[in-house]
């Protein structure tokens, strides 16, 4: 095995511990592992995994890591954590996504 198939095999195997100690209910080791993790598609699908168990404020971490900034951006604005959405509103795009801000924001 080359030494770049064995970086690739670890990563994977990373990757499956991450997505099993969420699926566990042991969110800070999955998410810590995630954070470590450098492969952008192996990020996105732990955030999928994080959105799916209810744990939002580390599946939009993991979705503004991986590049995601509309899809952060969305579950940040769900959680009212307007000082994180700042930061990504130069790469939002979506009328609809800075309608649900202007909206959550006039609420809050």
């Amino acid at each position: 095995m080359s030494k770049s198939e064995l970086e690739v095999h670890n990563l994977q195997c990373f990757a499956g511990i991450s997505r099993t100690s969420l699926k566990l209910g042991d969110v800070s080791r999955g998410f810590t592992i995630a954070q470590d993790i450098s492969d952008t598609q192996m990020v996105i699908e732990i955030a999928i995994v994080c959105e799916n168990m209810n744990q939002t404020f580390e599946a939009a971490q993991l979705y503004e890591k991986s590049g995601l900034a509309e899809k952060a951006a969305s579950l940040y604005i769900q959680l009212k954590m307007f000082k994180q959405v700042n930061p990504l509103m130069k790469k939002i795009k979506s009328p609809k996504l800075l309608i649900l801000l202007a909206k959550a924001k006039e609420s809050d």
